[in-house]
């Protein structure tokens, strides 16, 4: 789900990760998220407290210099507190073509990051969100560069035990294969459905014409463009509806629909059932 004070970085894709989008919130007393998202997702808490868990009956007080962390489609839930609610940025992340991040189940609980006052997390989290919005490719490769420097600074505050990196060797013969537009396509739906994407930006982030690709991505693939990231869309859901106990209005959301209508209508076009009747039947 796409939220309002998103920064998105233009040029996303770098050598060990693709930085997706930032953001900044100061929040109202007792506000909470609960969600699924498919890429890491960290906070730094710059004031005020709250909890964070996968649930709301399982979670961790945090303060002002604490960080968390939350792995792809993993139960996010955090929630500030009544009386000095948080103020915190969001980076959102996922590996590049030289980084391989462990697969983690959906299960897995939020990493914890015991910052002290005086590192520069918060700095270079300001400087990345400058960076995206100077929106040219020279800034792009100084927010991965800070980036860096943000995980040799916290990765050794961790409270949970493993390493959640692998560095993974490059492939030249994978970097000598011919562009392959429609996995290209594909991958970028996996990565950003939860988003308000469409058939222009897609073919945009390809760089193709739009009409162009439509037809090749109809032809190669079988079904149109839009239908396939519907039946994405619609495919995570009835995962969400399975694996989670999350409100059908949640999961509405997490899937990339702002419009819970548009999402009903949808889904029992699809499936001839509503999302409530058909996780009713689901064993």
């Amino acid at each position: 789900m796409m939220h309002p004070n998103d920064i998105y970085n233009p040029y996303p894709e770098g050598i060990f990760f693709s930085l997706h989008f930032t953001g900044r919130e100061e929040c109202s007393p007792g506000h909470s998220y609960r969600g699924i998202r498919n890429h890491f997702l960290i906070h730094y808490v710059e004031k005020g407290n709250g909890v964070v868990g996968n649930s709301s009956n399982s979670t961790t007080a945090l303060e002002a210099g604490n960080c968390f962390l939350f792995p792809p489609h993993s139960k996010i839930y955090y929630r500030a507190s009544k009386e000095k609610p948080w103020t915190y940025r969001w980076l959102a992340f996922s590996a590049g073509p030289r980084q391989r991040i462990l697969s983690l189940p959906v299960s897995s609980h939020p990493v914890i990051f015991r910052s002290s006052p005086s590192d520069e997390t918060l700095s270079l989290m300001i400087k990345i969100m400058n960076h995206f919005k100077n929106g040219d490719r020279e800034s792009s490769g100084r927010c991965e560069e800070k980036f860096l420097q943000i995980l040799s600074t916290l990765i050794n505050k961790a409270s949970t035990p493993g390493s959640l990196f692998q560095t993974s060797q490059s492939s030249e013969d994978t970097q000598k294969k011919k562009p392959d537009y429609v996995e290209a396509a594909r991958e970028y739906i996996h990565q950003n459905y939860q988003h308000n994407i469409t058939a222009g930006i897609i073919a945009e982030y390809i760089g193709l014409d739009r009409s162009y690709f439509s037809r090749l991505f109809s032809r190669k693939a079988g079904i149109s463009l839009r239908d396939y990231l519907i039946e994405y869309r619609m495919k995570q859901a009835c995962r969400l509806l399975k694996e989670t106990d999350f409100t059908v209005q949640a999961i509405a959301a997490s899937v990339g629909y702002t419009n819970y209508a548009v999402f009903s209508r949808r889904f029992k076009s699809l499936k001839g059932l509503s999302a409530g009747e058909w996780r009713r039947i689901m064993p």
